[in-house]
């Protein structure tokens, strides 16, 4: 059996993704260990955000390179940019995510057992409920990882979240490159539905709502509202990237929903509860942004007055249609 060291990067999905790789090498017998030295085998599950991450990301594949026997690079920048590790001369497997397991078993499907308890970070649980998004914004380059929306059914999500409550979990992180549209490849959207039936599972433990896009939110406001409103297991608060206070710069960025439908989810949740914390996301300088666009931008934070802000200045993702774009080209006279 094999002993293996797993580092991850980049979002709260990303390491969702990473306890269901472990939990696959546990099953099959294989033993963590907490130092690539020790290891017969390192995973690198990789994120590509911005350009810095992904200078990272090489540098840390090629310090693992030398310091273990061998090397699997997975996770965002290996299936949308796998090429760049072997062309900064990495020596490793690029793998899918699901590819991981069976790579370290040397072909040995491990079977996983229904009893067997999930991998825990501490006495949280992470459950990434669906993989992929509905979206197409011109400056991603995570979607040529992730791909299209693919949503489990309510009652295997559920299961699962149960299990991490027998496991020990005090807290359920919900997370997916976007919670929001859940569903949505089956016809429908479904996370308040989960939602509440997750709330319903018996046990002492609090759920966190991970990204959902105002786009997948907007639909099911007053159902999400709703739910939160009447469930305390339930921690109030969402996180809602707008990305601009702008709707010409929204739509450059192809980001499907305008600055009129996140405000509407703001009212919503001001309805529905006293108490709530709102999370979102900016970028700023992307090319087509001006100054008046800028300041739509501040004037919708002082409008709904977010309790958390990320605000990331834009990075050029190979191939996106973003990174093509003409600094300034849309002008416009300022009013």
């Amino acid at each position: 059996m094999a002993r293996y060291h797993i580092e991850t990067y980049g979002c709260t999905s990303n390491r969702g993704e990473s306890r269901q790789i472990e939990r696959r090498l546990r099953d099959a017998g294989h033993h963590r260990v907490e130092g690539p030295e020790e290891a017969d085998v390192a995973i690198l599950n990789t994120c590509t955000v911005v350009e810095k991450t992904e200078r990272n990301m090489l540098r840390r594949a090629e310090e693992l390179g030398e310091e273990t026997a061998d090397l699997i690079v997975t996770g965002c920048m290996a299936l949308a940019q796998g090429e760049e590790f072997r062309e900064a001369g990495v020596d490793a497997d690029v793998l899918h995510w699901d590819e991981v397991p069976t790579a370290v078993t040397n072909g040995e499907c491990p079977t996983t057992t229904p009893d067997a308890d999930p991998v825990l970070d501490g006495v949280i649980g992470i459950l990434p409920i669906a993989r992929g998004c509905m979206s197409d914004c011109s400056y991603c380059i995570t979607k040529r990882a992730t791909g299209k929306i693919d949503s489990p059914p309510v009652e295997e999500n559920v299961e699962k979240a149960r299990a991490l409550v027998h496991a020990g979990a005090k807290e359920i992180r919900i997370t997916g490159q976007d919670t929001g549209v859940y569903g949505w490849d089956e016809g429908e959207r479904k996370l308040h539905e989960l939602l509440d039936r997750i709330c319903d599972i018996e046990g002492d433990f609090r759920v966190r709502v991970g990204m959902a896009n105002p786009k997948g939110v907007h639909g099911i406001r007053e159902e999400l509202a709703a739910v939160f409103a009447e469930n305390e297991k339930l921690y109030n608060f969402i996180h809602a990237p707008v990305q601009s206070g702008s709707d010409d710069v929204l739509g450059d960025m192809r980001r499907q929903h305008q600055v009129e439908e996140y405000v509407e989810i703001v009212e919503t949740f001001d309805e529905y509860l006293d108490y709530w914390t709102l999370s979102t996301d900016f970028i700023v300088g992307f090319p087509t942004e001006t100054d008046r666009d800028h300041a739509q931008s501040t004037a919708l934070l002082r409008e709904t007055r977010p309790e958390k802000i990320n605000v990331t200045r834009f990075s050029k993702r190979p191939g996106t249609d973003a990174a093509r774009s003409r600094r300034t080209a849309r002008r416009r006279c300022p009013t």
